[in-house]
Formats: C-alpha cells, sequence, structure tokens
C-alpha cells in the first residue's frame, strides 16, 4: 500500500511539473487567450511586455528603434551621428547601444533629437555668428600712400574663424584680425602764400611768383613746376613760387599819350614838350613829363590825376634829343658826324708798309662839341681823318690794308667805331654797352649789359651788333 502510494506520488508530481514547464513556456512566449464568449481576451507571458521610451511612447517588446540620440546638445567640435542610439526591448526590458557598438548604462539620458551648440567666434574683439563671414584687414590703419586694400574674407566655422577662399591656410585668421581699416590721407602743400597744392607725387602743379600780372607780362613768364608729395614740396625752397593762380587784368585796352604813344595798362611812358632842348648843353629833362595808363585804361599823370586839356596840348613830342640841340663837327675825307662824337685824327694819311696809323706819334681822339673838336688847338699837327697802311700782296699771304709785316706779323691795322657813332677805337678794346636806352618798370639795365671787344681785323664788335647803347637808364 505503501509503496502504491509512493509511486502515485512520484506520477502525480512528474506528470504537474511537465504541465507546469509547459505553461511557463507558453508565458514567456506570449500567448493570446479567449474570453467565455470565444473572444480573445489579451495576452499572458514576458513575451507581451512592453517598454517606455526615455522620450515618452513605448516600444513592443523584440522591436527596436534608431531614431534616439546619446546626447541632446553636443559641443561645436562634435557631431549628432557620434551620439546616435539604437533602443531594443526585451522582454519588458529596454537597452541601447550607440551606432560605434558601445552600451548605454543610463538610457533616461537618451534623446529623441539631437543639437549641435550654436559657437560663434570672437575674432580679435570681433562677433562673427557661426557659419557667418566678414572682411578682416592685416592693420587697422595705413598710412599714406598706402590704402586699405590688403583684406581676407575670413568665416566662421563652429567658433573657429578660417579663410574662406583658403580654409588650409591657418596664417590669414591669425594676421588679419583688424574688423576695420583708417586709410590716412596724404597731406596737401602749403605754399608760402597760403594756397595749397594737392598731393600727387607724379602730378605736375603750375605755380607762380605772382598772383597779378600787368598787360605787359604773361602768367608763364612768372611760372614754375612743382609736385606736391605727401606734403613736401619737389623743390627746395618755394618761397619764390607763392601762389597756385596767377590772371591777368581784367582789361588790358591801350591808353593814348599826348604825345601819340599807346601804352597798357600798369604801364608808363614820357612825353616831351619839345623834339630838343633849347640850347646845346641841356637836357631833355625838364621837356618830358611821366604818364601812366590804370586798369580802367584811363591815362593820368604820375599821381594818378586824369590828364588835362593843357597836357594835351603841351606835351605833344613823342622823343626829345639832346644832341639835335647841338651842332654837329666836319672830319676831313669823312664828312659830318654828330654832336659828341669821338673822332680819331692822324698826322699823315699813309704810313708805310709795316708800321701803323695807330700809333700814338700819328693818331689821336677828339670829340666833337657843338661843332669844334674839344682840345683841337693842342693838335695843330693831326689833320688828317684817314690814314692807312701802304702794302700790297705777295706770295706768301695778304699782306694788303688790315696788315703789316715783320715780326709776329698779321698785327691788325684797322679800328672798331663805337656802337654809338661817337668815335673809333683799337683792335681788343673792351667796352661796356646796353642792348637797351631804358627798360621798363620793374627791369634792371644789368640784364641787359655786356662787355663786348673790338675785332680790329674786321672792324666788329663782339656780341651781334645788339649792345648799341653807352647807357641805360631804369624809371623811378
Amino acid at each position: 500500500m505503501t509503496a502504491t502510494l509512493t509511486l502515485f506520488t512520484r506520477c502525480f508530481l512528474t506528470c504537474a511539473f511537465v504541465l507546469l514547464s509547459a505553461c511557463t513556456s507558453k508565458v514567456n512566449e506570449g500567448e493570446t487567450t479567449e474570453d467565455s464568449a470565444g473572444g480573445k481576451a489579451g495576452c499572458v507571458g514576458l513575451g507581451c511586455a512592453v517598454c517606455d521610451l526615455p522620450w515618452g511612447g513605448q516600444l513592443p517588446s523584440g522591436q527596436s528603434v534608431n531614431t534616439g540620440f546619446a546626447k541632446e546638445l553636443v559641443e561645436c567640435s562634435e557631431s549628432c551621428d557620434s551620439f546616435k542610439a539604437v533602443l531594443t526591448c526585451k522582454e519588458g526590458k529596454l537597452e541601447g547601444k550607440l551606432a560605434s557598438g558601445a552600451v548605454l548604462t543610463d538610457l533616461s539620458k537618451v534623446a529623441k533629437s539631437c543639437f549641435k551648440k550654436h559657437c560663434d567666434c570672437n575674432h580679435n574683439g570681433t562677433l562673427v555668428e557661426d557659419g557667418k563671414e566678414r572682411a578682416f584687414f592685416r592693420s587697422a590703419s595705413v598710412s599714406c600712400p598706402n590704402t586699405c586694400t590688403d583684406s581676407r574674407v575670413l568665416v566662421c566655422v563652429s567658433g573657429s574663424m578660417q579663410d574662406k577662399l583658403q580654409p588650409a591656410t591657418k596664417a590669414h585668421a591669425d594676421n588679419y584680425k583688424a574688423a576695420n581699416c583708417n586709410a590716412i590721407p596724404c597731406s596737401n602743400c602749403n605754399l608760402p602764400s597760403g594756397d595749397a597744392v594737392a598731393h600727387g607725387p607724379t602730378t605736375n602743379v603750375t605755380v607762380y611768383s605772382t598772383r597779378n600780372v600787368s598787360c605787359t607780362e604773361s602768367c608763364a613768364s612768372k611760372s614754375n613746376i612743382i609736385r606736391c608729395n605727401n606734403g613736401v614740396f619737389s623743390i627746395a625752397d618755394p618761397n619764390t613760387f607763392r601762389f597756385n593762380s596767377c590772371a591777368p587784368p581784367a582789361n588790358c585796352a591801350p591808353c593814348a599819350l599826348p604825345c601819340g604813344k599807346s601804352i597798357l595798362p600798369g604801364a608808363q611812358d614820357y612825353c616831351f614838350k619839345a623834339a630838343k632842348p633849347t640850347a646845346c648843353g641841356l637836357t631833355c629833362l625838364p621837356e618830358r613829363k611821366l604818364f601812366k595808363c590804370n586798369a580802367a585804361s584811363q591815362a593820368t599823370d604820375a599821381a594818378g590825376v586824369a590828364i588835362t586839356s593843357a597836357d594835351r596840348a603841351a606835351y605833344t613830342n613823342f622823343s626829345c634829343s639832346e644832341k639835335a640841340a647841338c651842332t654837329g663837327c666836319n672830319v676831313p675825307g669823312v664828312g659830318q658826324v654828330a654832336d659828341g662824337t669821338r673822332v680819331p685824327f692822324y698826322k699823315t694819311t699813309a704810313v708805310e708798309c709795316g708800321k701803323s696809323c695807330l700809333t700814338a706819334a700819328n693818331q689821336v681822339v677828339l670829340t666833337c662839341s657843338n661843332g669844334e673838336f674839344t682840345n683841337k688847338a693842342l693838335y695843330p699837327d693831326f689833320r688828317f681823318g684817314t690814314c692807312k697802311t701802304d702794302c700790297t700782296g705777295t706770295s706768301v699771304g695778304d699782306r694788303g690794308e688790315g696788315r703789316i709785316v715783320g715780326e709776329g706779323g698779321g698785327a691788325p691795322n684797322s679800328v672798331c667805331g663805337l656802337p654809338w657813332k661817337s668815335g673809333l677805337v683799337t683792335h681788343n678794346t673792351q667796352i661796356v654797352a646796353f642792348s637797351r636806352s631804358t627798360v621798363a618798370v620793374g627791369d634792371k639795365c644789368s640784364n641787359h649789359k655786356a662787355l663786348i671787344t673790338c675785332n680790329g681785323y674786321k672792324g666788329l664788335w663782339s656780341g651781334g651788333g645788339v649792345y648799341i647803347y653807352p647807357t641805360c637808364i631804369e624809371p623811378k
């Protein structure tokens, strides 16, 4: 009996274990049960469990999602793709791995979306938004003649500036840090008058020694060319040319003087009462009067008073000759010469070949003074106005007039007449002469003065026949 009971008990336990094992297997797989009416009542077992997702919602057991991220906000240097996660629901338990295979231990931090930080750039104090660009300069200021052209366009990429066109050139971001550039302008030059000359080292600028010229002058004659380079003139001393502009008078109509002369505004000239002094020995100075032409083309006297009818009636002569009041002199063999003329006189009319007419024993120079030669009584033997050397030509050269024979032959035997026709001088004589007898206001006689030399062989003066006056007068 006891043995039978024990066997039964063992059989029951075995059967119960088999039935329980079958039931547990169904629960783990998940089994759908039916209600009393034959409809589905639900799922029973671990296989029917679901998992709660970190961002909300549920994930059925056995399924996976790859829309999660291990970090919701990554650094500028990081990528969201590096934190992409795969979540899987296993028997009600949520598991997670990164795309790289690393297991996630804290699924509560897994987010449905991922964002990258907005990483702006602070480039030498200038804020540039991430992804934005702007130009930066090498220098914050440049001096003349440089300009603000040395620049680069830099882009902010995740908090780091880089060259837009050459990203690999790292030095550009370090060398171009000035957000703005100020080009210091070049300085103009100031003339002594206060006038300005614009900067332009290759530009010619005309400057003038005067701001206004008379009708008888031109601005071109008062000009010079200079340049200005950043406040410095191209000429060392600009004091002579003080002005940057010059203009002629608005009116240059001439004035008619009583003697018929026509002068321009700003000019002056003399008219005379008579063509000669009342007597020999007197000058023309008492006979003359100075007249001017003003800016309105009105003739005035030296004091600026308008010409009177009395002036017009009195000063009618264009010029006055002091010598015209004196009588000229007659030179034997030459003819009449004007008063004041210096004339050589000779003891003989000819000398033998090899000798000169111009020796001190044979020649003397006398001056005509109102019809008579001064000191003529002291030289009674000097009666002839001409003298020549009696030479003839030979086969060895010219031995004719103007040359003598002997040691060092070829010496001149000719003279030069003074340019103003008042006497003769010997070969190589030097005299001071002028090309003008008077000069305009502001001019100097010294500008028209020369030392000329007599060429006895030709009887000509150096200077080309321009210097023909013995004196020159500068107006007061």
